[in-house]
C-alpha cells in the first residue's frame, strides 16, 4: 500500500520535471532563433606583446557566431599553443559576450643569431618582441640547438644566462635596466655583465653565481659604474 502511495506522489514531480525541461529547451531554441546568443563582443585582457586583434585571430573567433556552440576548451588549447601565451582562460558571459584572459610570457634576454630571438625565464624560445627596450642581449653563444618557437632551449650557457638574468631581475630591478649585454666569454669560461654607455664591465665568472649576484649591489655601490672593470 505504501509503495502505491509513493508511486502516486512521485508521478506529479516527474511530470513537473519533464515540463520544466521542455520549457527550458523551447526557451533556448527561441533565443537562438532570435539571435539572442549571438556573439557580439569579445573581451581580451592580460595581453601586452600580442594585440587584441591577434589574440582574437589566434582564437579563431568571429563576431556573430552562436555563443552557445563555441568550444571554450578547444579555444583555450589553441591559444596556449601560441608561444607568447603562457596561460589562457576563456569563458562565456551570457547572453552575447566571450571573455579571454591570458598570461603572457615575458622575454628576459634577446639573442641575435642570424635572426633575433628572445627567451623567457623558463628558457622558452620566443620571437623577438616588438619593443626591445630594457631587454639585455645575450652574446658569445655561437648557435641555437632548438629554433622552434615555444620549445625549451637546452643550450647549457643559454639556460645559465637565463638563470643569471632571472636572479638579477628579481633582486635588483634597477640594475637589470642598466645591464645592456650579458656576454659569455668562451675563452675564459666566464660571464660578463656589460652596462650601457661604455660603463664598467662586471666579471662574475662561472661558479658560485647565486652568491655573487646576491652581493652584486654592494660591489656596484663600492665601485661606481664608470669606465673600468669589476671582478665579483
Amino acid at each position: 500500500m505504501s509503495s502505491d502511495k509513493q508511486k502516486k506522489v512521485g508521478i506529479p514531480y516527474l511530470l513537473t520535471l519533464i515540463v520544466i525541461i521542455i520549457l527550458v529547451s523551447l526557451s533556448v531554441l527561441y533565443a537562438r532563433f532570435q539571435n539572442i546568443f549571438s556573439l557580439n563582443k569579445i573581451i581580451v585582457s592580460g595581453n601586452y606583446e600580442l594585440t587584441e586583434e591577434e589574440v582574437i585571430y589566434i582564437a579563431g573567433l568571429t563576431l556573430g557566431e552562436d555563443l552557445l556552440s563555441i568550444p571554450v576548451l578547444e579555444i583555450t588549447e589553441r591559444l596556449e599553443r601560441e608561444p607568447y601565451i603562457r596561460q589562457a582562460m576563456v569563458y562565456k558571459r551570457l547572453p552575447d559576450r566571450l571573455v579571454i584572459q591570458i598570461r603572457e610570457r615575458t622575454p628576459i634576454l634577446l639573442m641575435n643569431m642570424e635572426k633575433l630571438y628572445s627567451v623567457d625565464n623558463q628558457g622558452i624560445l620566443l620571437p623577438a618582441p616588438r619593443n626591445n627596450r630594457d631587454i639585455p642581449v645575450l652574446t658569445g653563444i655561437p648557435s641555437l640547438v632548438v629554433t622552434e618557437f615555444g620549445s625549451t632551449v637546452l643550450h647549457p650557457q643559454i639556460r645559465q644566462g637565463v638563470g643569471i638574468m632571472s636572479l638579477i631581475r628579481k633582486k635588483y630591478p634597477e640594475i637589470n635596466i642598466l645591464v645592456e649585454e650579458l656576454h659569455w666569454d668562451e675563452k675564459d669560461h666566464s660571464w660578463i655583465l656589460k652596462p650601457g654607455n661604455g660603463r664598467t664591465r662586471i666579471y662574475v665568472g662561472n661558479s658560485d653565481l647565486k652568491r655573487k649576484i646576491n652581493i652584486l649591489e654592494a660591489f656596484i655601490e663600492q665601485h661606481e659604474l664608470t669606465h673600468g672593470t669589476i671582478f665579483v
